[in-house]
């Protein structure tokens, strides 16, 4: 197993919204006295999301526990299946977010089938999913978006924005599926990310924020949508 990457714990913030609030966005960006700029080139981005037959990892979110997790393979640019990303383990803990991160190679006969896919991941890495999990998790969804990284000029908050939001069924499919879609292109999401130490420093420009922040889970949007499940 390759070695794990753990982020350090941060704050997030989202805001929800239209087209209209993403000029918004923008603009509160351009005058803002922190000077944003490109941290990373745009790109697309796909993430397939696990949990258990029971939406286990979902109801703990939709249930407010204190201590939560979501289970994902990320990479970016075409929606197909890759032969390397990343798997990562998303954890929530009150207000404080993080992510452990495993960088995964698998071989291209492994990413035609769910199955395959899925065998392999608990092979190659029994220690990320919790034993009493492994025999019941399962591909749910796949979510596919544009984003967009900014940053601030002191490094101390960083700022994503994401459009083009595509949300694609995967429960009982052999394979991969993009027959079954959740269109959300019309959807912006901007999150900011900051370091708790970084709190006092920031909290002057947070009060200015272009709209109300909100909670916000592409993941908890999906299968509440596609599966007519409700809070």
């Amino acid at each position: 197993m390759r070695k794990q990457l753990t982020q350090s714990r941060r704050h997030e913030i989202k805001l929800v919204g239209g087209r209209r609030s993403l000029e918004k966005t923008y603009a509160w960006l351009m005058k803002n006295r922190l000077g944003f700029f490109q941290h990373h080139p745009d790109r697309y981005v796909n993430s397939v999301y696990f949990d258990t037959f029971n939406f286990r990892l979902y109801s703990d979110h939709i249930n407010n526990q204190p201590q939560r997790r979501k289970v994902r393979f990320r990479w970016p640019h075409a929606r197909t299946l890759p032969d390397a990303g990343n798997l990562e383990m998303k954890h929530k803990k009150y207000r404080l977010g993080w992510k452990d991160i495993y960088p995964l190679e698998a071989p291209s006969t492994l990413t035609q089938n769910w199955q395959g896919f899925t065998a392999f991941l608990f092979d190659e890495y029994p220690d990320f999913f919790p034993a009493s999990d492994c025999e019941a998790i399962t591909p749910v969804l796949q979510t596919r978006f544009y984003r967009q990284y900014l940053i601030s000029a002191d490094g101390r908050l960083r700022v994503t924005v994401d459009t083009e939001l595509e949300i694609f069924e995967q429960l009982g499919h052999v394979s991969q599926n993009f027959d079954d879609r959740l269109d959300l292109t019309d959807q912006c999401i901007v999150e900011l990310k900051f370091e708790p130490a970084d709190y006092d420093h920031l909290h002057p420009y947070l009060t200015e924020l272009p709209s109300r922040p909100v909670r916000c889970s592409k993941y908890v949007t999906g299968v509440q949508q596609l599966f007519s499940l409700s809070d």
